[in-house]
């Protein structure tokens, strides 16, 4: 395929999810480094998220100071929890909304359009939502991603992983099959 509007629309979109991700990741580290928190000294030491001081009980989540601050490094608990939602987000995108509009460019049915890295990205979705994280036995048939994974191993989005996600969405062929 030459060029499709859609499929550069469907890459905007990615490069803003991206964009967001790397915010938010780079922001936790820094959050959380600023803290009056010492999570060695004060493993105990909670830390509360509300929108009322935390005397007055009405925090939306109180974890430890330590787990925040452990969560927030780079490849940490919470850039995953991200990242995984990010690939979920991404692929939702593809397959209910810019599959069909490039298949309508090119009048055929979206199930003519053809991308190996987003039959990566469906197989990587489906670990995350169907299989609880855990990498199934179809690990060798990723045909773009170059993630080493094993099967029986939990899913762990690390930040490079998804830079080449995002390195093979600006790339990435789509064919029309006939």
């Amino acid at each position: 395929m030459d060029s499709s509007p859609s499929l550069e629309n469907f890459q905007a979109v990615c490069h803003e999810y991206y964009t967001c991700f790397v915010l938010s990741a780079e922001g936790m580290r820094s959050f959380v480094q600023d803290l009056p928190i010492d999570p060695v000294k004060y493993p105990d030491q909670k830390f509360f998220i509300g929108n009322t001081p935390p005397e007055e009980g009405a925090a939306q989540s109180v974890m430890s100071a330590a787990q925040a601050h452990s969560s927030a490094q780079k490849n940490g608990t919470f850039s995953d929890i991200i990242a995984k939602a990010l690939i979920i987000r991404l692929y939702a995108e593809w397959d209910e909304k810019y599959r069909h509009e490039i298949a309508k460019e090119f009048g055929v049915n979206a199930k003519k359009v053809l991308c190996d890295l987003m039959g990566d990205v469906r197989r990587v979705r489906n670990w995350i939502v169907h299989s609880k994280s855990a990498i199934q036995n179809d690990a060798d048939k990723l045909v773009v991603l170059p993630w080493t994974v094993t099967p029986g191993e939990e899913l762990r989005v690390s930040v490079k992983m998804l830079q080449q996600l995002m390195d093979g969405i600006n790339n990435m062929p789509v064919r029309i099959s006939t």
